[in-house]
């Protein structure tokens, strides 16, 4: 994971990143959107 490291082997790994990004954005999104009093059920899927 060095930045010397050869471009092509960012494929799948943009890929991977790219989702685990859009995963944290929806969850950030979710959280500031829902009130308070139903956030429990977001806590039941960790």
């Amino acid at each position: 994971m060095t930045p010397t490291e050869p471009v092509p082997g960012l494929g799948p790994q943009k890929v991977l990143w790219l989702s685990v990004a859009a995963l944290v954005v929806v969850l950030i999104v979710t959280y500031l959107l829902v009130p308070r009093q139903s956030a429990p059920f977001i806590y039941a899927f960790f």
